[in-house]
Order: C-alpha cells, then sequence, then structure tokens
C-alpha cells in the first residue's frame, strides 16, 4: 500500500483551502478606530489636494474592509471642490 497521494486526491483539498481562505480574507471587519483613521487621511488628502493619496487611502481602506471609504472621498471632493 503506498503512502503517496495521488493528484485526485490533493486537488480538491487545496481547492477546498484556498476558498475557505478566500472567504474569510473577504468577510473581515476593519477596527472601528482604524476605518475612522482612514477616513480621517482621506479627507485631508484631498483638503490638500493630494487627489492620488486619497485614492489610495481609499483603496488601502478597502482592502482593510472599510465600507465607508469610498463615500468619505465623495463627500471630501464635495466639500472641498473648488
Amino acid at each position: 500500500v503506498s503512502s503517496r497521494n495521488t493528484a485526485q486526491e490533493i486537488i480538491p483539498a487545496t481547492t477546498a483551502t484556498t476558498a475557505a481562505i478566500a472567504t474569510t480574507a473577504t468577510v473581515s471587519q476593519i477596527q472601528p478606530e482604524t476605518e475612522e483613521m482612514f477616513l480621517g487621511l482621506i479627507e485631508q488628502a484631498v483638503e490638500a489636494g493630494e487627489l492620488d493619496k486619497a485614492a489610495r487611502f481609499v483603496e488601502e481602506a478597502e482592502r482593510a474592509g472599510s465600507k465607508k471609504a469610498q463615500d468619505a472621498l465623495d463627500a471630501a471632493l464635495e466639500k472641498y471642490a473648488q
């Protein structure tokens, strides 16, 4: 009896593990203090006219689980529109 696994045995297990990790990663929630920090940084960047920096903060915040970052950017753009 061989102790070696066949590809047919390994691939489904690997796929299931990868799917579980991906699901866990997308469900993570950002800490309220961290989200507030990002929202403040987004507003400060827009106020300073650093729109590229503000967009990067939005991306980072969303990657961390923020659901408010894009709205914060939109509000800051409206607030500081010239």
